[in-house]
């Protein structure tokens, strides 16, 4: 029975000294010493992406790619660089069968490099040529068989300065939510690529055709950037 208290004893014994060193070892200080490094500054990069149509001599003149004499009445829009004959201008509009192309400088203007990854159209329901005095207001269709048919039959192929095809297919593809490029090409900062556009409006039957007679259809052509990875 004596051996079994004196075990107790010891066993107690030993836990107090445990806690003393515990307690103890709380009780030396350490020397610390700070490292700083000043004037930190983090500014944010910008994006600018331009679209604007080009035929060399006509750098940034304003005005769209693609117009008909009717609705360039003073001829503010001149613009020879095309596949037909003479004018770049479609006296009387397009009929089943025209090609015309013509060019836009797609521009990055800011401190980032970017990503080209879509292309898209907006139709539009009025063109206003020369606002102000003497305008001309043009009223373009975005709904109806004839406006469906027409986005379905204009045929447009968009390539960059290096040949390279970047959309080849039907307008309504680009209207109806865009077309997004397999692989997306890279502009450094600042760069501008010459890209070419090429509309050719598909004949059909006779009797589909006729149903375009008379009607405008005015559209934006749409280029959506990123900042490159």
């Amino acid at each position: 029975m004596l051996q079994t208290k004196l075990k107790l004893a010891a066993l107690a014994a030993g836990s107090i000294v445990g806690a003393a060193m515990i307690v103890g070892g709380t009780t030396y200080a350490m020397f610390t010493s700070t490292a700083t490094n000043t004037n930190n500054t983090f500014a944010a990069g910008t994006m600018n992406v331009t679209l604007t149509r080009d035929n060399s001599d006509l750098v940034n003149v304003p005005g769209p790619m693609f117009y008909t004499s009717a609705s360039d009445n003073t001829g503010s829009y001149p613009y020879d660089k095309n596949i037909g004959s003479g004018s770049g201008e479609l006296p009387g509009g397009w009929a089943p069968g025209d090609t015309l192309s013509r060019y836009a400088d797609l521009t990055n203007k800011g401190s980032l490099k970017v990503q080209i990854y879509k292309i898209s159209a907006t139709a539009d329901s009025q063109n206003v040529i020369h606002p102000g005095s003497g305008s001309t207001v043009y009223t373009g269709a975005t709904s109806g068989p004839a406006y469906n048919y027409f986005i379905q039959q204009m045929q447009i192929t968009i390539t960059d300065q290096t040949g390279a095809t970047l959309y080849q297919g039907p307008l309504s593809t680009l209207v109806n939510g865009g077309y997004t490029l397999p692989t997306p090409f890279t502009m450094a900062a600042p760069s501008t690529d010459n890209l070419k556009f090429t509309a050719y409006l598909k004949p059909g039957s006779d009797a589909d055709d006729n149903q375009l007679q008379g009607k405008n259809f005015i559209f934006d052509f749409n280029i959506s950037a990123r900042q490159a990875p």
